[in-house]
């Protein structure tokens, strides 16, 4: 593999790659790979030279605090073991662009391969840095949305960020869009769901998209294309589509996935005008440029090439043609032409002037020809050719040797020497001591000394000090012996960089034949080293990547195909095969009975035109063992832009596609539920249109799903006389997100396809996910159990209405007549009036309602009546007694409504609550005068929060003073102090640290009620990890064994929670007994709260101390034995009251203690 193809593999890989010093702890960036550069955004010369740290330094995000120490400690092992070593999932949050402070939760997959001299040392480390974060999460979500509801289902479709929608196959208009594709295009999901695909198309491929779709549909196959689509703004976007024929609400549908492609289109178009603006600078020189290939037939020429032989032989010369032709030259000529390409084809670079043929009576003219080998894999397969005419030099140098030859001879052969031994060679001329006489202008530029620098001194003022003592001894011996000496030296320039030179050094002898001078030539081959050295260098990233590397043959590309002729142990632990088992196969040893053709007829179709491939096929390894593979195939060019392999590199990705087999199970599953509930169940959007309607919902309306789908709900089901209403009831909720009817059992009328009204029970869900909202309706044909209550309601009217017995005035209402009669005691007992009076007085309840009452009462009940379809009625109000006082009255009603729903008639009872009304008012006024005392009480402990934050905070200065200059008298004055003043000092200093943990934790309880934040949901699960996080270095060398339960989601404040569990498990590992500490995290749910645990087996606690440890400076054991200030569980009490909640604990001495808290719903 040549230099060049190794650099585009090692520049297209598809991670992170850095090539380190082992300079520790610098660990300095020698080079970084195109998708390091790309996702870091950063360059060459930021990066090369760079320590590393300067890439990942330790932020405020509390997940890189420790990036640096863990980073530097694999750098330390790979180098000390000289072993690769690798973190599969590391976390390191990336800090957001848009100033906010926040960070992004990343993942990254990071491998360290050290590479060896020949003397087996490690010269470098290979950091291997993968961005796994989408894999990462996306493998979480996919784990979370087989557990989960349909919510968290389609939050996975809303919250991808990979632009996605789904569209009718028969209408193309969108059904579903994520909010990826919202951002991308512009468009609102309103404005995308009223629209169709083709509105998103320029106007030029509205025909070729039709044709195309009308191909696909009814193939259930994934297909994948490019296409332009328009923005809102009508920008253009290319972009590579991959669609899936699903089943959406029954229909036909297709799921899009969309790339966009724009940046990639856009850099193959300015490649194309750069490839264009030097085929049109080459062909615009007044020099020939051709190459020929081993038959000497013409590979490509510029146009004065082509112009040149036409006029000489009227044939216009085509790729392909034979350059020597024999009807239009004379033998000899063709003849010499034929021996300088087969001199050329031989191996040899050279430059030959040739006088060309007279014609038509005009003198020949003189070409300067230079031919150059064409070598492909150590092969020679051509020669190019670069000719300029020479004639006017010719003829002026023929005129000057004319009159001065033999001087001209003479002054060329000198300046010849001179010329060549400056222009190609960095000379120095030194005595037989090594002391330098002689410098050339290559050899200053080269070490960056001056020649007055230089003279004089010998040449240890360029040494390295890379090479041994042995090797300079070894050199100076051989010359010094009168021989020639050779070999390749790595100096040192003044500025102290490194550079090779490739170097004969020449003795001069006397007439004794002992060495007087010596001349050292040299010609600088850094460059070439340096190649060698990225050679080796993306040898070794080639061969430890995780993704499997695979080079092949450029050609053949049909029969076989190419043949392969590499393979690293990436290819070899995936497959099952060995490079030997596959190097001279071909790809095709992977395929078999499930491998898709028609992918594989697209791959090929690549291959035919050179262009790259991305594709995903069922391979199979060497066990016959099936695997999905997503590979990515390029050509790759030599310098003379012919295509000489391809290079694959390849992915397992068998378990993504099980992944994605399981959630589409998962989706049919609730499709399936659904369609099989005994309820309709009907969808609507915030716009009223109906988006689902399942199988009961078509038997008990009569209209089919495909009739209603994308139809206004309110044309369909509901009666005309409540479809304002309805309408209304939908505007409104889009504003205040309200509405009367929704999460409650009604009682309503619908129509059916035939037109006929019937009762229906229904609830109304609304549903939110993310910025999407709906509703869904679940209802139920109640009409044989309205019959049957009717009845029942004719059937108990021939009954007494009342008891006789109730103390409460009773009342009967005709609404039809407005008749209204009274029954029983108890208006003549609570009022004094007399019931046949009462009765006969239809007015009688309005004159005795007090006036301020009057209109409030009468209002509520008739909007109760003509606008609900709700049995009772209730209010409270004063009514007048005989006597003229006013009596606090309960009035409470059963409403009798005919089968359209009118209320017809109520009965009901009035009682006197009198009594009770002065009970409340004497409870209002005490709990008025405890409200005072508790914003007395509430300021007053504001006022001691403020005091010991500003105390603690003030205390902080004064104690960093004392313990300070405690420390600088035992450091100044150690040998003037004896033991006991230094045990004193030692006292002193401890007590002002433990002072000062005492007031950092006192202004950690003081500032537990000042956090201002609002309660957001809080993931327990994530907050039990962070906390293991910090306290995961110490579980090995403790034996301390963690457990924890599935945690649930609840509303608070993060970091506090964060704080309480970091102290449970905090004084759960300090309080440990003999034993190794065992501690489990676990959650009980409650009808109303969750109930959090903490277990230990640690020491216990004794009953009767169970108060005082939530008290703050409360210690049970002495500080010597148990560090700590006795502020922990208080701050965990104080934390959880401001969460509405509980902490308490169960424990026994010597039995191990649980922690409990809990947190409301």
């Amino acid at each position: 593999m040549t230099s060049k193809e190794f650099q585009w593999v090692f520049d297209n890989l598809p991670g992170m790659y850095l090539l380190l010093a082992p300079d520790d702890p610098a660990y300095t960036i020698l080079a970084a790979n195109k998708s390091y550069r790309q996702s870091t955004r950063t360059t060459d010369i930021e990066l090369i030279g760079n320590p590393i740290f300067t890439i990942f330094p330790d932020t405020a995000s509390q997940f890189n605090k420790d990036a640096k120490k863990k980073l530097s400690q694999l750098f330390r092992e790979a180098i000390r073991t000289q072993k690769p070593n690798q973190i599969n999932q590391f976390r390191y949050d990336i800090p957001a662009n848009d100033g906010s402070g926040t960070f992004i939760e990343s993942y990254w997959k990071i491998v360290n391969t050290p590479v060896f001299d020949e003397e087996g040392n490690v010269v470098q480390l290979i950091n291997s840095i993968d961005h796994i974060t989408e894999q990462v999460l996306s493998e979480m979500q996919n784990v979370q949305v087989l557990a989960q509801s349909e919510e968290k289902y389609k939050k996975l479709f809303y919250t991808n960020p990979m632009p996605m929608w789904i569209y009718d196959e028969t209408t193309y208009r969108f059904i579903e869009v994520n909010d990826a594709a919202i951002l991308k295009y512009g468009y609102s999901r309103e404005e995308f769901l009223s629209m169709t695909i083709m509105q998103i198309r320029p106007e030029d491929d509205i025909e070729r998209v039709k044709t195309a779709l009308k191909k696909r549909q009814g193939d259930y196959l994934i297909h994948k294309d490019t296409w332009r689509h328009l923005k809102k703004n009508r920008e253009l976007l290319y972009v590579e589509i991959t669609a899936h024929h699903i089943l959406h609400n029954e229909k036909p549908s297709v799921l899009v996935l969309v790339n966009d492609i724009t940046e990639k289109v856009n850099a193959e178009e300015e490649s194309r005008f750069e490839r264009n603006n030097r085929e049109a600078l080459i062909n615009n020189t007044t020099d020939l440029i051709w190459s020929v290939d081993k038959n000497l037939r013409l590979i490509t020429a510029n146009q004065p090439f082509i112009r040149s032989l036409e006029i000489q032989t009227g044939e216009k010369i085509q790729s392909g043609d034979h350059v020597l032709i024999e009807s239009h030259f004379p033998q000899s000529f063709l003849l010499s032409w034929k021996q300088l390409y087969e001199q050329a084809l031989a191996g040899q670079f050279f430059i030959h002037e040739m006088h060309t043929p007279e014609s038509k009576g005009e003198a020949g003219e003189w070409m300067e020809i230079s031919f150059n080998p064409i070598i492909n894999k150590e092969e020679i397969v051509g020669v190019a050719c670069y000719g300029r005419d020479i004639s006017e030099n010719k003829r002026y140098q023929q005129t000057l040797e004319g009159v001065n030859a033999e001087l001209t001879q003479k002054i060329k052969e000198i300046s010849d020497y001179k010329f060549a031994l400056d222009q190609s060679s960095i000379v120095a001329v030194t005595n037989q001591k090594g002391i330098i006489q002689y410098v050339n202008d290559n050899f200053c530029a080269i070490s960056g000394y001056s020649r007055e620098e230089l003279i004089g001194q010998d040449h240890r003022i360029i040494n390295s000090g890379y090479h041994p003592k042995s090797f300079l001894k070894d050199l100076w011996v051989t010359i010094a012996n009168g021989k020639v000496w050779r070999g390749e030296i790595k100096n040192k320039n003044k500025a102290g960089n490194y550079y090779w030179v490739d170097t004969t050094i020449v003795p001069f002898l006397n007439e004794k034949g002992k060495p007087y001078q010596f001349v050292a030539i040299r010609n600088d081959i850094t460059q070439k080293k340096t190649e060698e050295e990225k050679l080796h260098l993306m040898n070794m990233v080639i061969t430890n990547t995780n993704d499997a590397i695979l080079i092949t043959e450029a050609e053949p590309i049909e029969g076989a195909g190419p043949k392969i002729l590499y393979v690293n142990e990436a290819f070899t632990r995936m497959t099952g095969y060995t490079a030997e088992e596959v190097i001279g196969q071909t790809p095709r040893i992977l395929q078999g009975p499930g491998t898709d053709q028609q992918e594989l007829q697209r791959l090929k179709n690549a291959l035919r035109n050179w262009e790259p491939c991305d594709i995903e096929v069922l391979n199979y390894k060497k066990n016959g063992e099936p695997f999905w593979n997503n590979f990515t195939v390029a050509p790759v060019a030599n310098e003379s832009g012919w295509y000489t392999h391809w290079v694959a590199v390849e992915r397992d990705v068998t378990e993504r596609r099980k992944t994605d087999v399981l959630i589409r199970d998962s989706e049919e599953k609730r499709r399936l539920i659904m369609n099989a509930a005994l309820d309709a169940i009907v969808c609507i959007d915030t716009e009223g249109m109906i988006t689902f309607w399942n199988p009961q919902a078509e038997k008990i309306f009569g209209w089919k799903q495909e009739e209603v789908i994308g139809k206004r709900l309110s044309n369909i089901i509901i009666p005309e006389a409540y479809r304002t209403m309805h309408d209304h009831g939908m505007e409104q909720y889009k504003i205040t997100g309200k509405g009367p009817a929704l999460n409650a059992l009604l009682e309503l009328s619908a129509i059916n396809r035939d037109g006929v009204s019937f009762p229906v029970e229904l609830t109304v869900l609304p549903i939110h996910q993310d910025n999407d909202s709906f509703f869904c309706a679940f209802i139920r044909d109640i009409t044989e159990r309205k019959k049957a209550e009717t009845a029942t309601r004719r059937s108990n009217e021939r009954y007494e209405l009342v008891a006789k017995a109730t103390s409460d005035a009773i009342w009967d209402w005709d609404m039809r007549t407005g008749v209204v009669v009274r029954s029983g005691d108890g208006l003549q007992k609570l009022f004094g009036y007399d019931t046949a009076t009462a009765s006969a007085d239809n007015d009688f309840w309005r004159k005795h309602v007090h006036p301020d009452d009057i209109s409030r009462v009468t209002a509520q009940r008739e909007l109760m009546l003509e606008t609900t379809t709700d049995h009772y009625w209730e209010d409270e109000y004063r009514f007048e007694r005989k006597d003229g006082s006013y009596a606090h009255v309960y009035d409470r009603g059963y409403v009798i409504r005919n089968k359209e729903g009118k209320a017809i008639r109520m009965i009901g009872s009035t009682q006197d609550i009198s009594a009770l009304k002065r009970s409340e008012q004497q409870l209002y006024e005490l709990n008025a005068v405890l409200e005072k005392r508790a914003a007395e009480l509430a300021r007053s402990n504001a006022e001691l929060e403020r005091f010991a934050y500003v105390a603690s905070h003030d205390l902080q200065e004064p104690l960093r003073m004392v313990s300070s200059f405690l420390q600088l008298l035992d450091k100044q004055y150690t040998a003037k102090l004896d033991d006991k003043a230094r045990e004193y000092i030692n006292y002193a200093v401890g007590g002002a640290e433990r002072m000062k943990r005492l007031i950092l934790d006192l202004l950690s309880y003081s500032r537990v009620a000042t956090v201002a934040e609002q309660f957001q949901s809080v993931d327990m699960n994530t907050v039990a990890k962070h906390v293991i996080q910090i306290f995961e270095s110490r579980f090995e060398k403790e034996r301390i064994t963690l457990t924890t339960g599935r945690l649930p989601v609840v509303q608070g404040n993060s970091s506090q929670l964060q704080q309480l569990l970091q102290n449970l498990i905090g004084n759960a590992i300090k309080y440990k007994s003999e034993h190794p500490p065992l501690i489990e995290i676990g959650c009980q749910e409650e009808e109303s709260r969750f109930v959090f645990f903490v277990k230990d087996n640690g020491i216990g606690i004794n009953p009767k101390y169970f108060e005082k440890i939530f008290v703050v400076f409360q210690r049970l054991h002495p500080v010597n034995n148990y560090s700590g200030t006795g502020i922990g569980l208080a701050i965990c009490k104080k934390i959880i009251e401001r969460h509405h909640g509980e902490i308490w604990v169960e424990s026994e001495e010597g039995k191990g203690s649980t922690f409990f808290f809990s947190m409301p719903k």
